[in-house]
């Protein structure tokens, strides 16, 4: 009987210890695929706005610049709308680790493309090389899908947490290293296509390190057929499905929001407060920062004493009140107080929607509904996208007003369907 025991604590250990390696793979790729997604951003405004800008320079207009600003913010989400559930649907027929590697592989032949377009100053190339980037950009969701075939339902959001923080560690090193690199003065072959070919890099050696230190971790056993038109079909699937339909209400609200804040912000800090180069680097090393915090920091504490669901409206009307903030302040510093803070408490809200919407669901559907909430994600960034230019061609209060107020609607909705939300947990 005693070696019975044993024998289970050993076996038990084996598969923490097990737990924690994969966890860790899984972080290392998520780190390095968002330091080259966030070495991107702090350059959209120099390729875009502005008498000298690499790739619109001839534009008089600043409200066309700042329509073909948003429009590249906007076709990135848009290959993300089809991609990630056509990818998290195949990695449920063929599995992650195949997927993630053609996914990263893609990721970086396309950042190599819009490198290209720089050097060339073809704006129409750099669009479409972001289009087909995000096409290719659902390695996240498939990583979440990963940890949601590892992780129980109690260590469900607290794993993803653990991918969430990663993410928030490559969105702070990625735009330092593009502030740094885009036309530097200490390098004389650095530009602004530097920091897509570091991206196209990183792409690369994240994919080696998943091939060789990630084992498959979801093997499906039936017919192998693939819609790619899924992303219509993982949409339905949670507006239709009463298990996550309230939830997909609230989630598309929350990323609508927090895309109406993040998107124009860059532009924002260049035209309004003069940030460019370095500053614009730095303040999205503040935002992942921030994401960082709230991860390690703030969600653990806020686990101890509340349940998923008030979780995400504490974060939800922590995060509108200041953008509400935001909105109104005239000062950068205020500014750059709101991005630490507001993505410190929005990433509450973001890992307990999805652990939500993850433990709603069965094994077998955990790619098709968190492919879902990418299309969600994206329907969201794309639409705040094609209305920056718009918005911020009335003012720079405009968007950010915008964002306050569907973050408050969101979290309105989430406290008034909170039993809805929990019925089938």
């Amino acid at each position: 009987m005693a070696d019975l025991k044993a024998d289970l604590k050993t076996d038990l250990k084996i598969k923490k210890t097990k737990e924690l390696f994969l966890v860790l793979t899984l972080m290392l790729t998520i780190i390095i695929d968002i330091m080259g997604l966030g070495l991107v951003f702090p350059t959209l405004p120099e390729l875009f706005i502005g008498a000298h800008s690499a790739l619109d320079s001839q534009t008089s207009s600043i409200h066309w610049q700042e329509f073909y600003y948003g429009l590249a913010m906007a076709v990135w989400p848009l290959g993300l709308f089809f991609g990630a559930p056509a990818f998290g649907h195949l990695s449920d027929m063929i599995g992650r680790r195949k997927v993630l590697l053609s996914c990263l592989l893609m990721t970086g032949a396309t950042y190599a493309v819009c490198a290209l377009a720089i050097d060339l100053r073809s704006m129409w190339l750099f669009i479409l090389g972001r289009l087909i980037s995000g096409f290719f950009a659902g390695s996240f969701e498939i990583a979440q899908a990963v940890i949601a075939d590892i992780s129980p339902q109690e260590k469900k959001a607290r794993n993803m947490g653990w991918i969430t923080l990663a993410a928030s560690l490559g969105f702070t090193v990625g735009p330092l290293i593009s502030g740094l690199t885009m036309g530097a003065h200490w390098v004389s072959w650095f530009n602004l296509s530097t920091p897509f070919w570091i991206a196209m890099i990183l792409s690369l050696l994240n994919m080696l390190s998943l091939f060789c230190l990630l084992k498959e971790s979801y093997r499906h056993v039936g017919e192998f057929k693939v819609d790619w038109l899924a992303c219509f079909e993982s949409v339905s699937f949670i507006f239709s499905d009463k298990r996550v339909r309230y939830l997909g209400l609230v989630f598309l609200l929350l990323q609508f929001s927090w895309a109406m804040y993040f998107g124009p912000m860059t532009a924002i800090m260049q035209i309004q407060f003069g940030s460019t180069g370095l500053l614009l680097g730095l303040f999205f090393a503040v935002l992942g920062l921030g994401f960082g915090v709230g991860t390690i920091v703030i969600q653990p504490v806020i686990q101890k004493f509340f349940s998923l669901k008030w979780m995400v409206c504490i974060g939800l009307l922590g995060t509108a009140i200041l953008l509400g903030i935001s909105a109104i302040s005239p000062s950068a510093m205020v500014q750059w107080g709101v991005v630490f803070f507001s993505s410190m408490i929005e990433v509450l809200a973001y890992t307990g929607s999805v652990a939500l919407f993850s433990n709603s669901v069965s094994d077998t559907e955990q790619g098709t509904v968190l492919g879902g909430v990418g299309s969600l994600a994206s329907v969201s960034w794309c639409l705040s996208g094609l209305l920056t230019g718009p918005a911020l061609s009335v003012s720079w209060h405009v968007p950010l007003s915008v964002s306050a107020v569907f973050m408050l609607l969101a979290a309105l909705m989430m406290l008034g369907f909170r039993k809805a939300l929990i019925a089938k947990q």
